[in-house]
């Protein structure tokens, strides 16, 4: 598992144990049992559990059932999907701040930012190809 992953996910506001469950599934290439999960994670399954389901509910992780156990699979794109989220919400910040500063030195380098954030967020559109 990616560590770097893991604070990168932490870092957009994903708590640790959500965080290194989804670096796990998206650095394996097979789907995952609870049980793997757990022991790949180090977290019970107790503990693992209701993370799954906030990141199932949230479109980051698919869960199928496979005879008695859930199968748990990251949708590759979920990075993408939170960066472009968060650099969204940091755009329009960027935005408000900007109409309401009187200050002309800062004023222009709130638009430049903005308009660049606008370059990133049009390459994201397209999502995950992989």
């Amino acid at each position: 598992m990616a560590k770097a992953l893991v604070q990168l996910l932490t870092y957009l506001g994903m708590p640790s144990v959500a965080a290194t469950a989804l670096a796990v599934l998206i650095s394996e290439t097979t789907p995952l049992s609870l049980s793997e999960l757990a022991k790949k994670t180090g977290y019970a399954k107790s503990h693992l559990s209701p993370h799954l389901k906030i990141l199932a509910a949230n479109g980051l992780i698919s869960m199928v059932r496979s005879k008695k156990k859930i199968i748990y699979t990251a949708r590759k794109e979920s990075i993408i999907m939170l960066l472009r989220s968060h650099l969204e919400n940091l755009k329009a910040m960027v935005n408000s701040v900007s109409h309401t500063l009187v200050d002309q030195e800062i004023r222009p380098i709130l638009n430049r930012l903005s308009n660049k954030l606008e370059e990133v967020l049009r390459e994201l559109e397209g999502g995950y190809n992989g």
